[in-house]
C-alpha cells in the first residue's frame, strides 16, 4: 500500500486530472440519462391508450403459448401502469436510472484508476515492458 500511494502520490497531476474529469463527465451523463430516462418513461405512462392494443395482443399470445406466469405479471404491470401518475413514473424513473448510473460509471472509474495504477507502476522502472509486474 505505501509503494502504491508513494506512484500515485508521484503522479498526483495526472490522477487528479483523471478524478475531475471523471466526476464532471459522471455528473452530466447520469444527467442527461436520467431525464432522457425519466422523459421516456412519462411520455409511454402519458400515451397508454398507444400500448393497450399492444398490451392486449402479447397478453392474449402468452395465454395461447403457455405461459400464465408471464401473463400474470403483464397484467399486474398494466393495472399498476394505469394507477400510477405519469409525472410520479417519470420521476421514479429518472431517480433510478441516477442511481444505477452512478453505480455503473464508479465501476468504470475504479477500473480506470486501477489500469492507470498498472501502467504507472509499469513504467516506473522506465520502460513500459510489462516486466516490472507488482508484488
Amino acid at each position: 500500500a505505501r509503494e502504491a500511494s508513494q506512484i500515485l502520490g508521484s503522479h498526483m497531476a495526472l490522477v487528479s486530472i483523471l478524478s475531475l474529469m471523471s466526476w464532471f463527465l459522471r455528473l452530466v451523463g447520469s444527467s442527461i440519462l436520467a431525464v432522457i430516462a425519466g422523459s421516456t418513461a412519462w411520455f409511454v405512462a402519458t400515451r397508454r391508450e398507444w400500448l393497450m392494443p399492444a398490451a392486449m395482443e402479447i397478453q392474449r399470445q402468452l395465454e395461447v403459448s403457455g405461459f400464465p406466469t408471464l401473463q400474470q405479471q403483464l397484467v399486474l404491470l398494466l393495472a399498476e401502469l394505469q394507477a400510477v401518475s405519469p409525472e410520479f413514473l417519470g420521476l421514479l424513473t429518472a431517480g433510478l436510472m441516477l442511481l444505477v448510473n452512478q453505480a455503473v460509471l464508479v465501476t468504470v472509474k475504479c477500473t480506470a484508476c486501477t489500469v492507470l495504477y498498472c501502467l504507472l507502476w509499469d513504467g516506473s522502472d522506465g520502460v513500459l515492458d510489462a516486466s516490472h509486474v507488482p508484488e
